[in-house]
């Protein structure tokens, strides 16, 4: 029993800060804390590659264009099946391209790096499918080079 003032048996009042919305909103302070952490710092740094100039916008670096569009699609975009594409970088610090900065990627019918297959798996043959950006694709390396022809 709480003896509080002239009346017996009453309670102790709660503070402000107690209670069951107590941990909801220290769960939404520190929300907010993050959100507003990385907002600011993705501004500052948006704010420093405007004043840098950065990213410079570079000539196209393929030739034919690497992707053609999904018909019927404003955003989708597929390899060009069947076809032989020259890369063109800006720079060769590994001294790894050839002539003029220049590395050659080859498309199958599929529009897939590396050698033709046929869509029906032969019997005993096991098949791996990687998928992922251009480093699986093998952007800037040449064809012999890439995660799937390496594998085999």
């Amino acid at each position: 029993m709480y003896i509080v003032g002239p009346s017996y048996g009453s309670k102790p009042r709660e503070s402000a800060g107690s209670g069951p919305w107590r941990g909801a909103s220290r769960t939404l302070v520190n929300f907010l804390i993050r959100f507003l952490s990385l907002a600011g710092g993705l501004l500052a740094s948006e704010g420093f590659l405007y004043l840098m100039v950065l990213p410079r916008e570079h000539r196209p670096h393929s030739h034919p264009p690497e992707f053609a569009p999904v018909p019927g699609s404003d955003f989708l975009y597929v390899n060009l099946p069947s076809a032989h594409i020259r890369f063109q970088y800006d720079s060769d610090p590994r001294l790894y391209f050839g002539p003029g900065r220049t590395v050659d990627h080859s498309t199958n019918s599929f529009g897939f790096r590396g050698a033709e297959f046929t869509r029906a798996k032969p019997p005993g043959t096991i098949r791996i499918l990687f998928l992922g950006d251009s480093f699986t694709f093998g952007e800037g390396v040449h064809d012999q080079a890439t995660l799937p022809e390496r594998g085999q």
